[in-house]
C-alpha cells in the first residue's frame, strides 16, 4: 500500500519515465533470444541451400558441356562419312563406278572407323532395312523389333541419347547416336558410341575457370574428385591425391571415405588448420557424376557463414541500448509537453483572479491540455466582445452609407460607359433619360427628346409587336432578346434587339421602365447568309452521286445521310437515323470505325481512306472515305463522303494478279530453261578449260574466265528467277526471302544493303508473306531505280501483336507527294490494302526515303 501511495505522490514525468522504461525492458528480454533463434535458423539454412545450388550448378555444367562435346564429336564424324558417301556417288554419277561399286566402297570406308572404344557406324534406308553395319549377317534384314531403328526412320536427321545394356551386363549404360541422310542412296547413317567413351572430350580448361570461381564465406571453394581421391579439379592439389595430401585439401582420409562411398549427401566435420588454435567446423555438399565416376563437392568453415550473425548480434545490442536512450528523452519531452501548459493555465487563471480580462494562454497542441487552454481563452474573450460589436456595428453603417454614395456614381458611369443604347422611361411612356451609346446609334440628342414619347421612332409596320412588348413589360415580366426594326433620325432602318423591364419607385407601384437595344444588323444579315448557305449545302447534299453522311464523334450515330448514301448501303432513311454504323451491320466490326475516327482525330481530316462496308444484303463493298469534323449545335460531328471504288479495285486487283502471273511465268522459265542451259554451258566451259590445261594451250585462262562469267550468270539468273517467283517463301520464311533479296540487291545492283530482324516474327500465311516481300521489292527498286540510293536498310520487327516493315535509304527522296507518285506507288499502297496494311512514304528531296508497312493484329495464322 505504500508502494502504491509513494508511486501515485510522484509527478506525472516520474511517473511516465517509469512505466516506459519498465515496459521497454521486459519487451527486450522476452523478444532478443526469440529473434535471436530465428535469424540464427535462417542463416543455417541459407548456408545449406547455398552449398547445395552450386554443386548442383557445377553438375550440370559438367554434364552440360560433356554432352555438347559428345554431340559435336559424333556430328561431326556423321557429316564427314555423309561427304565420304557423296564423294562415292558422284563418281557413281561420273561412270567411274557401278552403283554397286560405290556403295561397296563407301561401306568399307565407314565401316572401318573407330567410335570411342566400342562405337560403330552403321546404316539403314526408310524402310528399316538395314543397309549397312559389322555384322555382314544383319545387311538386307528388316528388324522391327530394334526400338531404336523406329526412331530413326521418321526423323532421318539428329541426335538422340538412350541407354542399352550390352549382352552379359547387368545394367545398361547411357549411349548416344547421331544420323544423317543421304537421299540418293536412301541411306541413315548413324554413328553411336557409348558416353563414358568420351571422358577426354570434355573441356576440363573451360570448366575450371568456372567451377574455381566459385567462393563461399571466406575461403570456401569447389572441387572435383574421380573415384579413386584424385584431384581432377581443385584450387591446390589438382592432379594430386586427396588421401596422400589431406591437409592441403582440408578433408580428413575418413570424411573423403564416406563421401566415395555414398556418392551424394553432406557431411560436417572437425577441422583444424595450420596456424590455427582450435578446429573449426567445415561443410561438404557433394554429388556424383556416374557416367565420369566424378564427385562434384562445394566446401566452407561454418563460422564464416556465421560471421554476418555476430554482426546482426552487436547491432541489435546498439540498437537496444540507443533505443532505451531514446526513450528515456522521448519521455522527458512528453512529460513537459503536459505539466509546462498545465503551469501556464494555473498562473492565467491567477492574472484573471485581479481582473487581467485580456490575459491569455498559447496553445501549441489539440489535445486536452491545448483544448482546455482554448476553452479558457474563449471563456475571456466573451468579457470583451460586446464593446467589440459596438464599435464593428457602426462602422458598418458608416461604410454602408459611403457604398450608397459609391453604387449611385457606379451606376450613372455604367450606364455612360454601354456599348447599346439604354432609354429609362417613366410611367406615362415619355423619356427620362437615355445613354450616349443611343446618340451614336440612333442621332438623337437627349435635350431633343427629353419628357418627350419616341412615337416616331417605331415604324408603322413594327407597331403590333412593339404593343406586344410594351404589355410584356407593364406585365411585370422581362423582355429578353426580341427582335424588331427601329428608325435612326436621318430615316434609317436598323435591325435591333430588345431587353427591357419595369422598376419600382419608392413604394411598391410602377415607376417606369429601362430599356436596352443592340444593333443585330450585321447579324440579321449573316444569319440570311447562312440560311442561303444551308440552302445551298442541302441541294448538293440530296444532289450528289457519293454516299454523304453526317455523324457524331461522340458516339458515331447518323445525323442525316442522302439518297446516294441509301442506293449503296440498302438501309431505308428510319432504319439508318440516330443510330452507329455498328448497330445496323454496316462495319464488320467496332475496332474499323475505332480506327476511322482515331485517324481523323488526329489528322483533322481523311483523304481516300479506303474501308469495306456490308450492305443490307449482306454483301461487301469497297469505299474510300474522305471526312471532315464539323460543329453542329457546338457538338462536333463528322461529314463523310463515300466513293465506291469496289468494282475498280477488282479491276486493279486483276491487272496486278495478271502482272504477278507473268512474273512468275518469267521466273520459271529463267529458272527451268535459261537456268540448265546456263548450267549445261558452265559443264562445257570446264570441260574445254580442262583440255585446253592438258594440252598447255595460252587459251587456259581466258577458258576459266568464261566458266567464271557463267557461274556469276547462273548465280543473277536464280536470283532473278527468286525475286520474280518467291516460292521460297513457303519454305524458308519471310525472314529468309528478305535476306535473300537484300543480297540479290547487292549483288545485282551493286547497291549495299542490310536486312535485320528485330526478332523472330513468323508469318504463317504465304499470300500475306508474298504481297509484303512484293512491297519490300518494289521500295528497294524504287530505291535504286529512281531515288539513286548509295545505301539501303530493310527492317523487319512487330509492335503491338503486329508486324511492322521499314525500307531506308539515302537517295534523293521524291519531290511529290505518295498520291501524286507513278504506278510503283499506287500499286505498293493498293498490295498494303490486299492485306489489311496500312503504308507510309516518308520523304524529302536530299534526305532519302522511308517506307513504313504496318500490318496490326496477328500475322501468324491463316486467315
Amino acid at each position: 500500500m505504500n508502494r502504491i501511495r509513494w508511486f501515485s505522490n510522484l509527478p506525472i514525468r516520474y511517473k511516465l519515465l517509469l512505466a516506459y522504461s519498465g515496459v521497454f525492458v521486459l519487451t527486450l528480454a522476452v523478444g532478443s533470444p526469440v529473434l535471436y533463434s530465428l535469424v540464427r535458423g535462417t542463416i543455417e539454412r541459407g548456408i545449406e541451400s547455398q552449398l547445395k545450388s552450386s554443386t548442383e550448378a557445377i553438375f550440370t555444367l559438367v554434364r552440360t558441356s560433356a554432352g555438347v562435346a559428345i554431340r559435336n564429336h559424333l556430328r561431326a564424324v556423321a557429316e564427314k562419312n555423309r561427304e565420304i558417301v557423296a564423294h562415292f556417288h558422284r563418281q557413281q554419277r561420273q561412270g567411274l563406278l557401278s552403283e554397286k561399286e560405290a556403295k561397296a566402297r563407301a561401306a568399307g570406308v565407314l565401316l572401318s572407323q573407330t567410335i570411342g572404344t566400342t562405337g560403330s557406324v552403321y546404316g539403314v534406308d526408310s524402310a528399316g532395312v538395314v543397309v549397312l553395319h559389322r555384322d555382314g549377317s544383319r545387311v538386307g534384314v528388316k528388324s522391327p523389333e530394334h526400338a531404336l531403328l523406329w526412331r530413326e526412320q521418321p526423323r532421318k536427321e539428329g541426335y538422340l541419347e538412350y541407354e542399352l545394356r550390352m549382352p552379359g551386363k547387368d545394367r545398361p549404360r547411357p549411349k548416344a547416336l547421331y544420323m544423317t541422310y543421304f537421299a540418293p542412296w536412301d541411306w541413315i547413317v548413324s554413328v553411336s558410341a557409348y558416353r563414358d567413351e568420351f571422358d577426354e572430350l570434355v573441356g576440363l580448361s573451360d570448366l575450371r575457370q568456372s567451377i574455381l570461381s566459385l567462393k563461399f564465406g571466406g575461403t570456401g571453394y569447389c572441387y572435383v574428385l574421380d573415384g579413386l581421391g584424385n584431384a581432377i579439379i581443385h584450387p591446390t592439389l589438382e592432379g594430386k591425391n586427396v588421401f596422400d595430401h589431406g591437409d592441403q585439401a582440408e578433408l580428413p582420409a575418413e570424411s573423403l571415405r564416406e563421401m566415395l562411398d555414398r556418392k551424394s549427401g553432406k557431411i560436417v566435420y572437425s577441422w583444424k588448420g595450420p596456424g590455427e588454435e582450435r578446429p573449426r567446423e567445415r561443410l561438404v555438399i557433394f554429388d556424383s557424376i556416374p557416367e565420369y565416376g566424378w564427385l562434384v563437392a562445394s566446401s566452407s568453415y561454418l563460422d564464416e557463414f556465421y560471421a554476418p550473425l555476430r554482426t546482426v548480434r552487436n547491432i541489435f545490442f546498439a540498437a537496444v541500448l540507443g533505443s532505451l536512450v531514446l526513450v528515456l528523452a522521448l519521455t522527458v519531452h512528453i512529460s513537459a509537453s503536459i505539466t509546462n501548459p498545465l503551469k501556464e493555465l494555473m498562473d492565467s487563471l491567477a492574472a484573471g483572479a485581479t481582473g487581467d480580462f485580456f490575459t491569455r494562454v498559447s496553445s501549441r497542441s489539440s489535445d486536452e491540455v491545448g483544448r482546455l487552454a482554448a476553452y479558457f481563452n474563449t471563456f475571456m474573450e466573451r468579457f470583451v466582445d460586446y464593446n467589440a460589436s459596438l464599435q464593428a456595428e457602426i462602422r458598418q453603417r458608416r461604410r454602408a452609407e459611403e457604398a450608397l454614395r459609391e453604387s449611385r456614381e457606379r451606376y450613372r458611369l455604367v450606364m455612360e460607359a454601354a456599348p447599346d443604347p439604354i432609354v429609362v422611361y417613366d410611367v406615362e411612356g415619355r423619356v427620362t433619360y437615355f445613354n450616349p451609346a443611343y446618340t451614336r446609334v440612333f442621332g438623337w440628342t437627349l435635350d431633343e427628346c427629353l419628357g418627350k414619347r419616341m412615337d416616331h421612332f417605331v415604324p408603322d409596320d413594327c407597331w403590333p409587336e412593339t404593343r406586344r412588348m410594351i404589355e410584356v413589360v407593364l406585365a411585370g415580366q422581362t423582355l429578353s432578346g426580341a427582335e424588331s426594326r427601329r428608325l435612326t433620325r436621318d430615316g434609317d432602318t436598323i435591325h435591333v434587339s430588345i431587353s427591357g423591364a419595369a422598376y419600382r419607385g419608392q413604394g411598391e407601384g410602377f415607376a417606369g421602365s429601362v430599356i436596352i437595344l443592340r444593333d443585330v444588323t450585321e447579324k440579321v444579315k449573316a444569319r440570311k447568309a447562312a440560311r442561303l448557305s444551308e440552302e445551298m449545302f442541302s441541294k448538293a447534299f440530296r444532289s450528289s452521286p457519293n454516299g454523304i453522311s453526317i455523324e457524331t464523334l461522340k458516339d458515331m450515330r447518323f445525323l442525316n445521310v442522302n439518297e446516294a448514301f441509301l442506293e449503296l448501303t440498302g438501309f431505308d432513311r428510319e432504319e439508318v437515323m440516330g443510330r452507329a454504323p455498328i448497330e445496323i451491320g454496316l462495319l464488320r466490326s467496332p475496332e474499323e470505325g475505332r480506327r476511322l475516327m482515331e485517324e481523323l482525330r488526329r489528322q483533322g481530316q481523311l483523304r481516300g481512306y479506303e474501308i469495306e462496308l456490308r450492305t443490307k444484303a449482306g454483301d461487301l463493298r469497297l469505299v474510300r472515305v474522305s471526312a471532315e469534323v464539323i460543329q453542329i449545335l457546338d457538338e462536333p460531328c463528322m461529314l463523310a463522303t463515300l466513293e465506291d471504288v469496289t468494282e475498280w479495285r477488282r479491276l486493279q486487283r486483276e491487272i496486278i494478279e495478271a502482272g504477278d502471273r507473268e512474273r512468275r511465268k518469267i521466273g520459271k522459265e529463267l529458272h527451268d530453261d535459261l537456268g540448265p542451259h546456263l548450267i549445261g554451258i558452265e559443264v562445257l566451259s570446264k570441260v574445254l578449260a580442262r583440255k585446253l590445261e592438258e594440252k598447255g594451250l595460252s587459251e587456259t585462262a581466258a577458258a576459266e574466265k568464261i566458266k567464271g562469267l557463267v557461274a556469276q550468270a547462273i548465280r543473277k539468273t536464280r536470283a532473278l528467277a527468286r525475286g520474280l517467283c518467291p516460292v521460297h517463301l513457303a519454305d524458308n520464311g519471310l525472314e529468309f526471302a528478305l535476306g535473300e533479296l537484300a543480297e540479290n540487291t547487292r549483288t545485282i545492283f551493286g547497291v549495299p544493303c542490310v536486312f535485320r530482324a528485330e526478332e523472330q516474327v513468323p508469318v504463317d500465311d504465304n499470300a500475306v508473306a508474298t504481297e509484303i516481300f512484293y512491297i519490300a521489292r518494289e521500295a528497294i527498286h524504287n530505291a535504286v531505280k529512281h531515288a539513286e540510293a548509295k545505301a539501303i536498310t530493310v527492317e523487319l520487327g512487330s509492335a503491338d501483336h503486329g508486324l511492322v516493315l521499314r525500307i531506308r535509304d539515302d537517295g534523293r527522296g521524291i519531290s511529290q507527294p505518295p498520291d501524286g507518285e507513278g504506278m510503283g506507288l499506287r500499286i505498293m499502297a493498293f498490295r498494303a490494302s490486299m492485306i489489311g496494311a496500312s503504308l507510309r512514304v516518308e520523304s524529302s528531296e536530299g534526305n532519302g526515303t522511308t517506307v513504313t508497312l504496318t500490318i496490326a493484329g496477328d500475322t501468324t495464322t491463316e486467315p
